[in-house]
Parts: C-alpha cells; sequence; structure tokens
C-alpha cells in the first residue's frame, strides 16, 4: 500500500515539474493576488511557470500551499501547519476551494463566451471576454497573451459583482529554485473510512421503521 501512495506522489511531482518548450512558454511571474466577496477579502501569492502555477494562502492560523497543473488536470493541496497533503483530479466545485482560479475555470464553462475590445491593466494589454447566460453576462475576463493568465475575473454583474479575483504587484521573474516541489516532511493525508456499522445500523433502523409503518397499517 505504502509503495503504491510513494509511486502516485512521484507521479504527481514529476508531472508537475515538466518544462515546456521555449517556442510554447509565457512569461514567468509571481504576484499577489486578492479575492473579494463582499466585505471578505483574501489575499495571496501566486507563482506561475510555464503554465503551471502555486499559490500560497496564509488564511488566519492556516497556511494552505496549492499547486496546479491545468494541462494535466492535477491540484495538489498541502496543509502546510499540519505537514500534509493530497492529491486531486478533476476538480468539482468543492475541490477548488483554495484555488480560485479553479473555481473561476468551472464557472465560465457553464456559460457562453463572447469577445470584447481589447483593454491595458497594469501595463498589460488584455483580451476581454464576456460569458453570458440568457443574453445576460455572468462572468467578465481579463486575460494577457503576454503572461497566458487572467489579470482580473469578475463573477457577476460588474456593478455588484459575487466576487472579483484580480493579479497585483506582477514581477516577470526566472524561479531558480524548483517552485514547485514539496518539502520532504509532508505526508500524504489518510482517506477517511467510512463507518460500516453505522452505515448497517442506520439501514436496519430505517427497516425497522418502515415494517412497524407497515404492521400498523395492516392493522
Amino acid at each position: 500500500m505504502l509503495g503504491k501512495i510513494a509511486l502516485r506522489f512521484m507521479l504527481v511531482i514529476s508531472t508537475l515539474a515538466l518544462v515546456a518548450t521555449p517556442a510554447q512558454a509565457a512569461r514567468d511571474f509571481q504576484a499577489v493576488y486578492e479575492l473579494t466577496k463582499g466585505k471578505q477579502t483574501t489575499i495571496g501569492v501566486i507563482r506561475v511557470q510555464q503554465g503551471k502555477y502555486r499559490l500560497d494562502i496564509k488564511k488566519g492560523k492556516k497556511r494552505i500551499r496549492v499547486i496546479v497543473d491545468p494541462a494535466a488536470n492535477l491540484t495538489v493541496v498541502a496543509d502546510m501547519r499540519k505537514r500534509q497533503f493530497r492529491v486531486m483530479t478533476s476538480p468539482q466545485d468543492k475541490d477548488a476551494k483554495y484555488d480560485p482560479f479553479a473555481a473561476a475555470r468551472l464557472e465560465l464553462m457553464r456559460y457562453v463566451p463572447r469577445a470584447e475590445d481589447r483593454e491595458k491593466m497594469l501595463g498589460y494589454q488584455t483580451e476581454k471576454t464576456s460569458y453570458l447566460e440568457g443574453g445576460r453576462t455572468r462572468m467578465s475576463v481579463w486575460h494577457s497573451p503576454r503572461l497566458d493568465f487572467p489579470l482580473k475575473v469578475v463573477s457577476g454583474n460588474t456593478l455588484t459583482p459575487r466576487y472579483v479575483l484580480q493579479l497585483k504587484e506582477i514581477e516577470e521573474r526566472e524561479f531558480k529554485t524548483d517552485i514547485f516541489e514539496l518539502p520532504r516532511d509532508l505526508k500524504l493525508k489518510p482517506e477517511k473510512k467510512k463507518n460500516i456499522k453505522k452505515t448497517k445500523t442506520k439501514r436496519r433502523s430505517r427497516k425497522s421503521r418502515e415494517k412497524s409503518k407497515t404492521s400498523g397499517t395492516e392493522e
């Protein structure tokens, strides 16, 4: 069992470490990102290299690191305080809890895209796309071709959005270390075991209630 876990971990890390060819490469960069929902704002740091990215988030006592390879559909979520990590494939909405960029990608898939005029943002030329449902704009995304990454995402009406996700303090740079490598002391988070006894007890109780109702009806 441990051998399979170790093999799986090595496969994920080696996949995340794949490097694109220079012809396909966008500019690597580091930035601060802000996610604002109503009066609540979450701030984190994002590092992007060859299409893959890493998020470092501090929220209260939590210290979370998220490593994402969108092309391979792989995500690693590491709890740096508990020294545990887990691996996910094909993330759903619940799995994008700590990755607002993945949450945005999942949301925009529900809508029909419409190209808008180009706009300049933070010194970068961006391609704006509106995502429509029933003729109404549900999302707006400003994507930078140079970075091959969205600089801003607005969900909902731009005047009263559900949330706004945007980059700030963008710094194009080369990373001299492996930014996708996890500390060696992190362990794979054990999967939760289903309580079979409780499940059986619930089924028996349900059957007993149904039997009682049937008996009462017959009388």
